[in-house]
């Protein structure tokens, strides 16, 4: 399996509607095959939310990117940015 783990930083009060925005495209994730698609809070600040994606392979996970709803929530994550995310890709053991 192939996956992605990144925590976004939130502009000062954004964290709530990043995690909102960021979740809302769990359906289109979910449809282009990611096993799992996981947005969170931290505890303790709300302006940094973490997100985990799981999918079969790597192509899935480049399909589920270039999903028309998917590419606009990324421009649009981008405005409520404070710092760029750190993301990593990963190799999920079974």
């Amino acid at each position: 399996m192939y996956g992605r783990y990144a925590i976004f930083q939130a502009k000062d009060g954004q964290g709530r509607k990043l995690a909102d925005l960021l979740n809302s495209d769990s359906p289109e994730m979910k449809k282009s095959g990611a096993i799992i698609y996981s947005v969170s809070l931290e505890e303790g600040n709300d302006d940094i939310v973490h997100v985990f994606a799981g999918w079969p392979t790597k192509e899935a996970m480049v399909k589920s990117f270039k999903q028309d709803k998917v590419s606009s929530t990324v421009e649009a994550v981008k405005l409520l940015l404070k710092t760029p995310p750190d993301s990593k890709n990963l190799l999920i053991l079974d």
